[in-house]
Formats: C-alpha cells, sequence, structure tokens
C-alpha cells in the first residue's frame, strides 16, 4: 500500500496512525515508517488494510448513494 492509501483508509475509519497501529497490533513506529516510505508494509498488515480500505470505499460510496 502507498502511504496515501494508508492516509485513505485512516481518513475513511476515522483513525490516527496509533489507531491503526492498535488495530493491526502493531508498534506506531511502523505506521510512521510507512507514511515516510522508510519500509512498506507487507504480510498479514498489508492484508488487511487492503481489506479495510475496500470495505470502506464501499460503505463510503454506499452512504453517498442514500
Amino acid at each position: 500500500m502507498t502511504p496515501r492509501e494508508i492516509q485513505e483508509l485512516m481518513d475513511l475509519k476515522g483513525w490516527s496512525r496509533t489507531q491503526l497501529a492498535a488495530a493491526l497490533e502493531m508498534c506506531e513506529t511502523s505506521i510512521y515508517r510507512w507514511m515516510k516510505r522508510l519500509q512498506q508494509p507487507t504480510g498479514p498488515a498489508s492484508i488487511l488494510m487492503r481489506q479495510w480500505l475496500q470495505e470502506a470505499r464501499d460503505e463510503n460510496a454506499a452512504g453517498s448513494r442514500k
């Protein structure tokens, strides 16, 4: 995931870096590194964030159609 996608996820969910880190059961430093392009999210964290982002996009789109 790109930093832009991670930010979109946090915006759609209303999450801070701290909340995202808690949801992933990771340290906030990892989120910081992803946002600064020092590292790429991998493994389960990447899979979960992609799933959450798609779900949040779908929910946002459904809310917009109402």
